[in-house]
């Protein structure tokens, strides 16, 4: 591993002794829980830097978000935090500019005591977005919690991506999607993970369910989060049974539901969330009245029965949300998967398990064609060894292509695609354009 090891006692010498300039690569939630650890241990940091054309040129938590040539041109000898969790990207990308100095972010973050920082930050937003009823510095246990967890896993799949299939290696998987329903409770006309085709969506059973998870799980040694999706999850009346069936995993540490807040959920579904294991990933949506009135009652109902959550709402969203066949260069097509916000999502879709939430529902929608590269079928095959090769395949790209036929659908989902308004919605089912 290139990356420099430290603790917290000595990384302040460690530092000095490498360079004088310190820099944050990402300006997001992980710079931001680093920039306040540094700043605990008072170590003084110099600037982010940051790919997105939006955050570029502005200020984030105080400090200037700088682009790629302003840091080459001034900071090409800096200590580089990567407050990221796409190391297997940034490695290399760092390495190629001859940047040295290179930390991860899982120490200073495990050592910080963020509750020392409530009350000077309490008022401030720092995100590039809306944040409804902002917690200290839009952050609180659970979510700094769930944050660090994904930034270790993301350091031990850096070895994943460069797996070899022998005893000596393990194999960890940052998140998996876990689709149990393609109904949704709103009729978002640009959402990306393409409800609006489905003229007929139905409920996962429990049985698929369990059947694809027990397959999966048996062939990865780690997985930092299942992240339990739809459409919206409540609407399947079974997901209580799905989440307590997840929480019989010893090599899970995380079960997140994304969910609009449209749904209160009651009795066994509701006991099922009672787990330090389990968390609500809620979005609020200002354009649907459902989404507006339930979310207080959701949020008071969690409270009281001592549930995790974190919320937040969405008023733009990445313009991903159309299938439409582009015509792009072989280069053009590795890009887009490469930068791709959701390039290391897993998703599991009625029996079948693909790279990306796009390609699992262009496929399962018959709207792109079949490759046989960028899908298992988990029951098609019975033998673990065979679906473990082609799961590590899969999340690896060993020996396949450098992008996914869905690349080629896709408009893309990258931090500088376009943005829209989110949640706007639709009385119609969107014309499924099907594949030519």
């Amino acid at each position: 591993m290139v990356l420099v090891e430290y603790n917290s006692k000595n990384l302040k010498e460690i530092l000095n002794k490498r360079s004088s300039q310190i820099v944050l690569r990402g300006a997001g939630t992980l710079g931001k829980l680093v920039l306040n650890g540094l700043n605990q241990h008072s170590i003084k940091v110099d600037c982010f830097w940051d790919d997105d054309k939006k955050k570029q040129g502005k200020i984030y938590c105080g400090l200037k978000v700088l682009n790629t040539k302003e840091i080459l041109d001034n900071y090409n000898n800096a200590n580089i935090f990567i407050c990221s969790n796409y190391f297997s990207i940034l490695i290399p990308e760092l390495l190629k500019k001859n940047f040295k100095n290179l930390f991860d972010c899982y120490q200073i973050i495990k050592s910080t005591d963020y509750s020392k920082i409530i009350n000077r930050t309490k008022n401030e937003i720092h995100n590039f977005g809306d944040i409804h009823n902002n917690s200290p510095f839009n952050q609180n246990p659970i979510d700094i919690d769930r944050v660090l967890d994904l930034h270790l896993t993301g350091l031990k799949t850096q070895n994943s991506q460069n797996y070899k299939d022998d005893s000596t290696n393990n194999f960890n998987v940052k998140y998996i999607d876990l689709v149990i329903t393609e109904r949704c409770s709103m009729k978002c006309i640009d959402c990306s993970n393409l409800m609006q085709y489905y003229k007929n969506p139905e409920n996962a059973t429990f049985e698929s369910i369990k059947k694809s998870v027990d397959i999966v799980m048996r062939c990865i040694d780690y997985l930092s989060e299942f992240r339990v999706i739809g459409g919206e999850p409540f609407i399947n009346k079974n997901i209580g049974k799905v989440i307590n069936q997840l929480k019989k995993y010893k090599n899970l540490s995380k079960i997140v539901i994304y969910t609009n807040g449209t749904i209160v959920p009651k009795g066994y579904n509701l006991e099922s969330l009672k787990d330090d294991r389990v968390s609500l990933d809620i979005t609020r949506y200002k354009t649907n009245i459902h989404s507006l009135r339930n979310h207080e009652k959701l949020v008071n109902l969690l409270n009281q029965n001592n549930i995790n959550y974190i919320s937040h709402t969405a008023d733009k969203w990445t313009d991903s949300g159309r299938i439409k066949k582009y015509k792009r260069t072989e280069n053009a097509l590795k890009n887009i998967f490469l930068n791709c916000c959701v390039g290391d999502v897993l998703s599991i879709l009625n029996g079948k398990l693909y790279r990306c939430p796009f390609s699992a529902n262009a496929h399962n929608l018959n709207a792109i064609p079949y490759n046989e590269d960028d899908v298992i079928d988990l029951f098609d095959n019975t033998d673990l060894k065979i679906i473990k090769s082609k799961l590590i395949k899969l999340y690896t790209r060993k020996d396949r292509s450098e992008y996914l036929t869905a690349c080629k659908y896709c408009k893309g989902r990258d931090f500088n695609a376009p943005e829209i308004p989110a949640g706007i919605q639709t009385k119609e089912v969107l014309e499924n354009p099907k594949f030519t």
